[in-house]
């Protein structure tokens, strides 16, 4: 069972898919964050939660259609044990039938769920902070210091939870991080520039819950998370312009 809600979504989704999942049967997931394994293990059973990323930029236009910004369409997954098991690699043959995914089957899905959250939770943080993409951010006074500081910020947090990202993955984003020209932005600032409901809770809450347990002082993540719910306390008023 494939799973692709939006986090805040994820109990209802839960109730919903619960009934069609066979007693040998498995929850894939597709989502933002790793909150959300907690869930599922809850409900399903470890060893029926798989873990994986999608990285993927892409958006609903207010006309349906699915707009695309870039190439990106890959998606890894594995067991949350380490293990390549028959099922892992069965799913992994699935998936490469469809022509253009990029599909990798690993033995190190937590860990690549970890470094995803903090390059995502380093964006979202970022550009939902300043209103404005990557490109803009490093252009601007300070820009890329900021973001830099960030992405080190979640790297420590990530470390403090046994999960520190790798060398080649912080090299990757300080440079993506650092592109003056990049259009790069994140879906939680597109559903703020719309109006609409966020995951703030499932990426920066969840970010910044961790980094006060380990007392990691992280003052960006800090204003990003705060500036979100205060636009979540004004959509909910009905005072957005």
């Amino acid at each position: 069972m494939l799973l692709t809600c939006k986090a805040y979504d994820i109990d209802a989704a839960v109730a919903s898919i619960a009934p069609a999942v066979a007693p040998t049967g498995y929850v894939l997931p597709f989502l933002n964050g790793i909150a959300h394994i907690d869930v599922l293990n809850e409900r399903f059973g470890r060893g029926r939660v798989l873990g994986g990323t999608a990285k993927i930029q892409a958006t609903i236009t207010p006309s349906g259609a699915i707009r695309q910004f870039n190439d990106w369409r890959t998606l890894t997954f594995g067991e949350q044990s380490g293990e390549l098991t028959e099922r892992v690699k069965t799913l992994a043959a699935l998936f490469e039938a469809a022509k253009g995914v990029e599909v990798f089957a690993v033995t190190d899905i937590v860990q690549r769920m970890w470094e995803k959250l903090v390059h995502l939770s380093t964006a979202a943080a970022m550009t939902c902070l300043m209103r404005a993409n990557v490109g803009e951010i490093v252009r601007s006074p300070h820009g890329r210091d900021l973001f830099l500081d960030q992405l080190r910020c979640g790297a420590a947090i990530a470390a403090a939870n046994g999960h520190a990202p790798s060398a080649a993955f912080m090299k990757s984003w300080e440079e993506t991080f650092s592109q003056p020209d990049s259009q790069y932005s994140t879906s939680m600032l597109r559903d703020i520039e719309r109006g609409g409901q966020t995951e703030v809770e499932h990426i920066l809450g969840f970010m910044l819950d961790k980094a006060l347990k380990a007392q990691i002082t992280c003052n960006t993540l800090l204003l990003a998370y705060t500036s979100v719910k205060a636009f979540e306390q004004r959509r909910a008023a009905g005072r957005l312009p």
